[in-house]
């Protein structure tokens, strides 16, 4: 068996970690979805199911927030929000690349952002493929 390394990309990872000036938004489902809905038209991309949301809150109501996800023909997109710290999480992943600066600004405006970090992947660019497991078809 022998093992050979290859450049396989299989789709982009976008992550955004941030702080909204009006944590209030962040517990709105609604405009949520909305946005969710805005940035798929925004990068291009085709929406399969979705957006579906949940509200959450835990018994003490220190942890609340909601959890919106949208499953893509590209993908999937998901944003999960605290309004309690301000903090958002948005995470997509695409086999089709897209403009993640306009991406950036969109989501600065629309969930009224102060600070932020984001973090790209390449997804399966390093994976070392096993002639064995890939001529008889089982990964």
């Amino acid at each position: 068996m022998e093992e050979d390394s290859q450049e396989l990309e299989r789709g982009y990872y976008f992550a955004l970690d941030a702080l909204s000036r009006e944590p209030g938004i962040l517990r709105d489902r609604e405009h949520i979805d909305q946005i969710i809905c805005e940035a798929i038209e925004k990068i291009g991309m085709h929406l399969i199911d979705g957006p579906h949301s949940v509200w959450y809150a835990d018994c003490a109501e220190k942890d609340i927030g909601v959890s919106s996800v949208a499953i893509l023909a590209e993908s999937s997109i998901s944003i999960h929000t605290y309004p309690m710290t301000s903090y958002l999480a948005c995470d997509i992943f695409s086999c089709k690349p897209f403009d993640d600066l306009a991406l950036i600004e969109f989501f600065k405006e629309r969930l009224h952002i102060s600070h932020y970090q984001v973090n790209r992947l390449m997804r399966g660019s390093q994976i070392i493929q096993r002639e064995d497991l890939c001529s008889s078809g089982v990964y």
